[in-house]
């Protein structure tokens, strides 16, 4: 990766940040973690269902690691201080 690359990607990563580390941002990304599988198992009724879950929660997955951050981190973050905190 050149620097240029590396550059871009720090951008999109403070963009990412700055958009969720708001009041809706977080409830956004709270909404899309109970929707699309980040807080339970992406078990579907076949193998294509199982998939297309699994695809669904690595778009959750990807926005979550633009701000550093694990699921067990955004939930501490949300119970400990009612979402109030900008430790994104």
């Amino acid at each position: 990766m050149d620097q240029k690359q590396e550059k871009e990607i720090i951008s999109l990563s403070a963009t990412y940040k700055s958009f969720f580390s708001g009041p809706e941002g977080r409830k956004i990304l709270e909404d899309m973690m109970d929707k699309f599988h980040v807080r339970s198992v992406a078990k579907g009724t076949d193998p294509y269902d199982t998939y297309f879950k699994d695809g669904q929660r690595s778009v959750v997955m990807h926005i979550m690691g633009h701000l550093n951050m694990n699921a067990d981190k955004w939930r501490r973050i949300l119970t400990q201080n009612d979402g109030a905190d900008n430790d994104i």
